[in-house]
């Protein structure tokens, strides 16, 4: 299964790579103004979809195993924890993971948002955090998540604190 996903994701590269050279070679062969704009159009093809492509693929190609088992299993986990959250009658606004997967930074905390601070409360007051951290922890076991590594930690807030406090900005928010 990983040879076959390695080799998609090669196939991937080289398929939108070939196709912005051939978009850029229609270009300058169809119009003498285009050939003026060639170099242009190259950095722009090659910045846009394939260049991001290849920073994409290499960032992921030079990640750790553990790494990779770690996103996989935290992105996983953030969609059965919508639906199982639903299910429960929680109402989750979001959900962000901050995580490096380096090995200076062994920690990665798991944000997870209401919409109100009265909803927060009620969590608080009647367990309902704990079982939604015991939960998490369960699901990502399950999942493969690398804790003995990069063991997780949860902040619980609100979009309301968000808004309120953080200019409704969750990435001043994630930095506090």
């Amino acid at each position: 299964m990983k040879a076959k996903r390695a080799l998609w994701d090669r196939l991937t590269v080289l398929l939108t790579l070939l196709l912005g050279l051939f978009l850029a070679l229609v270009c300058f062969v169809l119009s003498p103004f285009i050939k003026q704009l060639l170099p242009v159009a190259l950095v722009l093809a090659a910045l846009s979809g394939a260049g991001l492509l290849v920073l994409w693929w290499y960032a992921w190609l030079s990640m750790s195993p553990s790494a990779r088992a770690g996103w996989r299993a935290l992105k996983c986990v953030r969609k059965a924890f919508y639906t199982w959250s639903r299910a429960q009658g929680i109402t989750v606004e979001r959900v962000e993971h901050l995580a490096t997967f380096e090995a200076w930074d062994t920690r990665t905390v798991i944000f997870v948002f209401f919409k109100t601070n009265s909803e927060l409360q009620r969590l608080r007051t009647d367990g309902g955090l704990e079982k939604i951290e015991q939960w998490y922890r369960q699901q990502l076991t399950d999942a493969h998540y690398p804790s003995e590594k990069w063991w997780p930690q949860f902040a619980f807030d609100s979009h309301e604190n968000v808004v309120t406090n953080f200019q409704g900005n969750y990435f001043y928010r994630l930095r506090a």
